[in-house]
């Protein structure tokens, strides 16, 4: 017997166009239904860029939602939300779950006047009016505290996205092909220049390298100048989205992930943690949640302050033998336990049934 009715409002879920588009959202509503749980979507499958189409998803979210028996769960509270935030202030008896993510609530500097201001209302009419709020990280959530006096007192819960399958995987093999790998969009402050710098260092090393780099973005086009102009091309293959199960495969093939992200509306880091369960010495930029991430004692070694620190990091990590990456791997694949994903949906199932 079903327990609760849920309703997912979201912006991002996957599509056979793209099928990488908010995963986590979608191992979130497969784990709740395996909990229990009758699980709904309502999904915005255009931005606002088109206007009727948006308009159109207003109205039937706000007919859907208006009198809805069960938790309305929004994923990001952002242009998906609006109808449903707007709701919450004519009905007090909807019971709203809202979980923050990346540059949700976080004005970034690419915001103008108009959409920062609209996001921080947006924000704080979602966090006096739901039940709970989610936040991806402790990191996260200090963030949003700092800025949004509303939250104090106010109910809420870390829950790092759904989590991450964690295969047990550990670096049995010494026959990774793939020295270096950046998995993740190819947008400004999430470091892909940085990442093919530390390919061109390793090349003018005079090291044997392979280099992949795995995604899509407006950064991509200066990826492909720099290889071109630092005739970096037969040590570096590019491929775009991949699904989540390729991934795994190629992070299992590689030694150095590389997260090199600067982007202050990092609110976790899922793929970090994937890299990690699939045996890569991660070699990251001091952002976001990398310290709940990475265990004390290998901040020093593996957390980088700036982009230089950042590449001689990469370097003295590709260049550990066997049995060191195996060391670092038990103390990091040890560390992550706490993002299990039976774990982590287990206890967003058991908070959410506190206002089922």
């Amino acid at each position: 017997m079903k327990e609760c009715n849920l309703l997912i409002v979201t912006n991002l879920y996957p599509n056979k166009k793209s099928p990488a588009l908010g995963v986590f959202v979608k191992n979130i509503c497969d784990g709740l239904e395996g909990r229990g749980w009758d699980v709904n979507k309502n999904i915005l499958t255009c931005t606002i860029k088109n206007p009727f189409g948006y308009l159109s998803y207003c109205v039937k979210t706000w007919i859907r939602v208006r009198n809805y028996k069960g938790i309305i769960f929004v994923q990001y509270v952002g242009i998906s939300a609006l109808p449903v935030i707007l709701l919450s202030l004519i009905n007090s008896n909807l019971q709203i779950v809202s979980n923050f993510h990346g540059s949700d609530g976080v004005v970034s500097e690419s915001d103008n006047k108009l959409v920062a201001a609209i996001k921080k209302n947006l924000s704080r009419i979602a966090i006096r009016n739901s039940r709970l709020t989610i936040y991806p990280s402790e990191y996260f959530y200090m963030k949003m505290l700092d800025l949004y006096s509303d939250l104090r007192g106010r109910d809420f819960l870390i829950s790092s996205s759904g989590g991450v399958s964690l295969s047990g995987f550990l670096c049995e093999s010494s026959n990774r092909q793939i020295d270096f790998i950046f998995a993740g969009r190819m947008i400004p402050g999430k470091g892909v220049i940085t990442a093919i710098k530390t390919i061109h260092g390793a090349v003018n090393s005079n090291v044997e390298t392979q280099a992949l780099f795995v995604g899509e973005g407006k950064e991509k086009k200066l990826l492909l100048e720099f290889c071109q102009h630092f005739k970096l091309t037969k040590y570096v293959k590019l491929k775009s989205f991949v699904h989540q199960r390729e991934l795994a495969y190629l992070l299992r093939s590689a030694k150095v992930f590389l997260f090199p992200s600067t982007n202050m509306s990092e609110s976790l880091g899922l793929t970090l943690i994937e890299a990690i369960d699939a045996g890569c010495i991660p070699i990251t930029m001091s952002n976001g949640a990398v310290d709940e991430i990475i265990p004390f004692g290998l901040q020093n070694e593996l957390i980088a302050k700036d982009e230089q620190e950042f590449i001689e990091k990469s370097l003295a990590a590709q260049k550990l033998s066997f049995s060191e990456r195996k060391h670092i791997s038990l103390m990091l694949t040890d560390h992550i336990k706490k993002f299990d994903c039976e774990n982590v949906l287990n206890k967003l199932s058991k908070k959410l049934k506190c206002y089922a």
